[in-house]
């Protein structure tokens, strides 16, 4: 299971990188055997450069050493390295990541790693991750725990992801012509029936799914697409419709 934290505090404070590096120390030590590599995540090395909040705080010898390739040592038994978001790795295992100057497109990526046992996460501001706290309900710094928002906002569509997350091949998302048609005809039994939802909402519940990230893009983009057409569909060439929407109702 992985373990999420958000901090809601000012990004260009460096008070706020020592608390996600102590967040970060905090669930290392949390496995057993404790971990022993924190990754901080930055868009570009341009981030890690004199005068940002995070050079500051790690210092500019340690920064400019990451940006190297290199690591530090943060504690005992721990390493502090560096990754940007234009080359992130398929895995991570057994790191805690810190992603910096967070956005919700560089946390999709984050998500669509494989491995990874802690992500902390430090938005530029609040506003701009929303999409992956409403989909995980991370810790909040500062902040009592939360009742889990829903993702998605009609029990319906999620009973229909649901089914067609269990049946299409995950590896390819809906790329294969097979799988795609069923996701089409998915939507279109829902609109048909007058439900709809917000593609961005089913592109989250994907990834909080287990979609790859660009697959869960291009089955948000199909679900928008169908969700959006003013006339309902007709389900006379798709196969057992009623028994399908049947299933989803529960």
């Amino acid at each position: 299971m992985t373990v999420r934290v958000f901090i809601p505090d000012d990004s260009r404070d460096t008070h706020t990188y020592g608390l996600a590096l102590g967040y970060a120390v905090q669930i290392c030590g949390m496995f057993d055997p404790p971990l022993a590599q924190i990754i901080l995540i930055t868009h570009t090395n341009g981030q890690l450069d004199k005068w940002t909040s995070l050079n500051t705080t790690i210092g500019d010898a340690r920064a400019r050493l990451l940006i190297k390739g290199g690591s530090f040592p943060v504690n005992e038994g721990i390493s502090v390295s560096h990754e940007t978001g234009t080359r992130l790795p398929m895995v991570m295992r057994n790191a805690v990541v810190i992603v910096c100057y967070a956005e919700d497109r560089l946390l999709e990526k984050v998500d669509g790693i494989a491995g990874v046992a802690g992500v902390v996460v430090v938005p530029d501001s609040p506003s701009q991750a929303t999409a992956w706290v409403r989909r995980w309900n991370p810790t909040v710094h500062g902040q009592a725990p939360a009742k889990p928002a829903a993702v998605l906002s009609d029990p319906v569509v999620e009973g229909a992801l649901t089914e067609l997350t269990s049946t299409v091949n995950r590896s390819t998302g809906i790329g294969h012509p097979r799988d795609r048609e069923l996701a089409d005809h998915t939507f279109r039994i829902l609109r048909a029936k007058n439900h709809v939802e917000d593609a961005n909402n089913v592109r989250s519940w994907a990834i909080k799914n287990g979609w790859k990230p660009a697959d869960a893009k291009d089955l948000g983009e199909l679900a928008g697409k169908i969700f959006a057409l003013k006339a309902r569909p007709r389900l006379s060439g798709i196969g057992r419709a009623d028994q399908k929407y049947a299933r989803w109702c529960g």
